[in-house]
């Protein structure tokens, strides 16, 4: 049943969850300890197990504004967008004063890219609650020239999250730091993304999902040792062509590169899909991953991969998978996918990294962008895992995309990728910031603008705040060229 989805994850989750998940397995119709475990679930990013709660918490007491809220959060950060777009307007028309729902339905429409609306809704918002962090944050996503001044000005006086809850200092400074940004007054935007992330770290502290160095250098040693060439001599699994497996550091282009093959007429674009992970962490727990399972489990894994994937459309030719940090599970991609093509997109590491540290992730295990050490440390050893995988994995398997490059010659370096495919040209694959997908990752708002070059070299406005990335990345030949 719903409720039993999650009891599996139950172990791993906070003492708080076992009470509440102890409550409703005696009293299964205790909607508020429902809505509090659905809660906890959403918050460790467990998606789908908190879907489920949070629609029974709702189920049980339908005036429950808590868990209609909670829900249609977790609907949008499953993907189930349309849902939580339906959900979200009939509750804004029964409660269209409601400046939380307004929000919510606002966050919705930049992901289906229809910025003016949630703009809108913010400033609905803002009219009844102006001090609304949801629609400060908002609209500091959306705001530009006087509209900018005037939401940092707002958030300024509030303190710009100074004496508030982390998760509120969190989201305040990074909004100040996007405007700040955007208004060219680049020191203090700096200023704000370090103050969030001091606030990110606070939050993470004394909890597993803190970035442990030794933990990632282990665990990429490991996948060193588990897969050299000869582990590739013998691939099961699918002879499939569906699946692209788009993969790379955050913010490295891997939207962009998505929403160029998904624009072709044969393709589609599934988005950050979390099945291989999953896959990895039930080997891990069952048969002693990354040491390569038993040959006859690749066929059904496979298959079961390919069968969530035929959901998205049931007669594309290709389908994306754009997980950023499926560059771990490439072993075990290429063992079950053997005629996948992977694409590994490629961002100046500077660029790269700074982008990471100046984005507030929601994500579980992006710790390591709290610290500028801490994400050109992780860059580090993503480069040495990649290099692994080149170097063992058949040649032309692997096909090396580089954002600077499109972003200077969009057609030539789209054809390339269209062409790695195994596709036909297809013109619309120009024109795909025209599209009508959901973008539910980061690059949501910048996508639908088209190739810009506005980011290529942004390091460098920052000046001598930067060079603590500059230094991590040079341990490991990767810093800044000299000029």
């Amino acid at each position: 049943n719903s409720l039993g989805m999650s009891l599996g994850k139950a172990g791993r989750m906070p003492a708080a969850f076992q009470a509440f998940y102890k409550a409703v397995e005696i009293q299964p119709n205790h909607a508020q300890a429902a809505r509090n475990a659905g809660q906890i679930l959403k918050n460790a990013g467990n998606t789908e197990q908190a879907a489920a709660i949070l629609g029974h918490a709702r189920e049980l007491a339908s005036g429950d504004r808590k868990a209609m809220l909670a829900l249609i959060d977790v609907l949008s950060m499953a993907g189930m967008t349309g849902e939580a777009e339906v959900m979200a307007r009939q509750a804004l028309e029964s409660h269209p004063s409601d400046p939380d729902i307004a929000v919510q339905l606002g966050n919705i429409c930049m992901a289906k890219g229809t910025p003016a609306e949630a703009a809108e809704l913010a400033r609905s918002a803002l009219a009844a609650r102006p001090d609304l962090i949801g629609a400060l944050s908002l609209l500091a996503e959306t705001a530009g020239g006087d509209e900018a001044a005037e939401i940092l000005g707002k958030i300024e006086s509030l303190g710009a999250g100074r004496g508030q809850p982390p998760h509120v200092t969190v989201s305040l400074s990074f909004s100040a730091g996007r405007l700040c940004e955007r208004l060219k007054r680049h020191g203090e935007a700096f200023d704000y993304f370090a103050a969030g992330n001091r606030a990110r770290r606070d939050l993470l502290a004394g909890t597993d999902q803190r970035y442990r160095r030794d933990r990632m250098e282990a665990e990429v040693a490991e996948l060193i040792d588990a897969f050299p060439a000869a582990a590739f001599a013998n691939p099961g699994g699918s002879e499939s062509e569906l699946p692209v497996f788009i993969v790379g550091m955050p913010r490295s282009g891997t939207t962009l590169t998505e929403q160029i093959l998904a624009s072709h007429s044969m393709a589609a674009g599934a988005g950050e899909l979390s099945e291989i992970g999953n896959i990895v962490r039930w080997l891990r727990r069952e048969h002693g991953f990354p040491h390569p399972p038993p040959r006859d489990l690749y066929p059904g894994i496979a298959s079961g991969y390919l069968t969530q994937m035929r959901r998205v459309d049931p007669g594309a030719a290709r389908i994306t998978d754009k997980m950023p940090g499926n560059f771990m599970n490439l072993g075990l991609i290429a063992l079950l996918f053997p005629n996948a093509r992977i694409i590994h997109c490629r961002r100046d590491p500077m660029d790269t990294c700074l982008s990471c540290f100046t984005q507030n992730f929601r994500s579980e295990g992006l710790a390591w962008s709290c610290d500028l050490d801490d994400v050109g440390h992780y860059y580090c050893q993503y480069r040495r895992l990649m290099d692994h995988w080149l170097s063992v994995l058949p040649a032309g398997r692997i096909l090396e995309f580089d954002y600077e490059l499109t972003v200077s010659a969009l057609e030539e370096q789209a054809r390339r990728l269209i062409g790695f495919a195994g596709l036909k040209w297809d013109d619309a694959c120009l024109r795909f910031s025209d599209t009508d997908r959901i973008v539910l990752t980061a690059s949501r708002n910048q996508v639908r603008k088209g190739v810009y070059g506005g980011s290529v070299g942004r390091w460098r406005r920052y000046g001598d705040r930067i060079m603590p990335l500059a230094a991590s990345l040079a341990r490991c030949g990767h810093g800044p060229a000299e000029d």
